[in-house]
């Protein structure tokens, strides 16, 4: 890989990885809006029961139900940990696992986007492994 591809990499990857930053303190923090805010207007969602959540209305209801149900309990914290990062074109794909505490634990598929100088989620897949 030429060393210029190479530095491309990762500096999208960075960029990304501090989008994804604030993706999880957003969550963490209960702030809903600026959550969905990191989504694109297109954006899908697959949950592990398999239903598709698509569009920004979809994923602001679906939403509110899961912030309501993490208030519930106490806003239980959200953790990624990337396992697998790959950028092709304006894309970062980032596979992991995800452990949201005393709620459950899994893997996850997102895909980002390149988009107004910044990235967006266009793509959220994730699995319940484990419930705790």
């Amino acid at each position: 890989m030429a060393l210029f591809q190479q530095n491309h990499h990762a500096a999208a990857i960075a960029k990304m990885r501090r989008q994804r930053a604030k993706f999880i303190k957003s969550f963490n923090e209960g702030k809903r809006q600026r959550y969905l805010q990191m989504y694109t207007l297109d954006a899908t969602l697959y949950d592990p029961d398999l239903h598709v959540v698509a569009g920004m209305k979809s994923m602001s209801d679906y939403f509110s139900e899961l912030f309501e149900y993490a208030q519930e309990r106490g806003r239980p914290e959200m953790m990624l940990k990337s396992k697998r990062t790959i950028v092709k074109g304006r894309f970062v794909y980032d596979m992991g696992e995800y452990y949201w505490s005393t709620v459950r634990c899994g893997r996850y598929i997102h895909k980002w986007a390149w988009i107004n100088d910044n990235y967006y989620l266009t793509s959220d897949r994730f699995t319940i492994d484990r419930l705790l």
